[in-house]
């Protein structure tokens, strides 16, 4: 039987993540079903800018702070169901009263950031049901040293208009969608040693525009539900090494373990995919 070997090259350009350095991402382990703020999930905190953000779960037994159904009056009832898990938090900003402060939740990294390194940031929005209003701007900060946690009546730092985020949401596109999870990500190259993560509205009313999507509800919240956060290091590419695929045989030419990636594989013909992490290519002719 006669062999043909054609020069099979694959090019291929994407971003693929590694371990996520967020601790307790969709904020499943808390310390109890009563406390309602996320200070009740592990290793998380809202910045004490005077506005604390809320915690959801399963177990609540505040029906305004159980997941996926929430009930105060006919101004306060939403509805949503954890992307991941039984729980979720939220950012919210009163936009009709005198502050322009959101709540912004923390947490400290797993470990901290490489100079020169490129890392992804991303989590996961939903708007509350009954919130009026929706945002042109999310964004993410990573701080080498943490704000102070949200204390009642303890001393506060003034966040909207005072600090860069990183990574922000597209420029003049409001976040709206209340029945599906939104992805907010971005990626950066860290100045090295960023231990902190925050996240929520850094701006303040005057710098982005505030859009009144939902005009027939009857309270002024911009309020977002937020789940599965993470921050994960940019790393180079597998394509595993040459190999010899006889007619009829197929091989896995990739050597990736992150799904959460965008790939591009090229040429196409033979491949089971274009743009999965680990293709099967099965060639009609024996190819290396």
């Amino acid at each position: 039987m006669r062999f043909f070997l054609l020069g099979f090259i694959l090019l291929f350009y994407f971003i693929t993540r590694s371990q996520n350095l967020v601790p307790n991402p969709s904020f499943e382990y808390n310390i109890n079903c009563t406390n309602i703020y996320i200070e009740n999930s592990l290793g998380w905190c809202a910045i004490n800018n005077g506005v604390g953000a809320g915690y959801y779960q399963g177990c609540q037994s505040n029906q305004l702070f159980m997941t996926p159904y929430q009930y105060l009056d006919a101004c306060f009832t939403s509805y949503q169901v954890p992307r991941t898990g039984v729980a979720y938090i939220d950012i919210g900003t009163y936009v009709l009263s005198a502050t322009q402060e959101s709540s912004v939740p923390q947490v400290k990294l797993i470990d901290t950031l490489k100079a020169g390194k490129i890392y992804c940031v991303t989590y996961y929005v939903s708007v509350w049901n009954n919130a009026k209003y929706t945002i042109v701007k999310l964004g993410a900060l990573l701080t080498q040293t943490p704000f102070p946690c949200f204390v009642a009546g303890g001393p506060t730092v003034a966040i909207a208009g005072n600090y860069t985020p990183q990574v922000v949401t597209t420029p003049g596109v409001a976040i709206g969608d209340t029945l599906n999870w939104t992805e907010v990500s971005g990626s950066f190259t860290a100045v090295g040693n960023e231990a902190y993560l925050a996240i929520g509205n850094f701006f303040t009313h005057a710098q982005h525009y505030i859009q009144n999507t939902y005009p027939t509800n009857c309270n002024g919240l911009v309020d977002y539900y937020v789940d599965d956060v993470s921050v994960e290091e940019v790393q180079i590419a597998k394509a595993k090494n040459d190999t010899l695929i006889m007619q009829g045989d197929s091989a896995i030419i990739g050597l990736n373990s992150s799904e959460a990636a965008l790939f591009n594989w090229q040429p196409t013909a033979g491949l089971s995919c274009a743009n999965c992490p680990n293709p099967k290519a099965s060639p009609t002719i024996t190819t290396t």
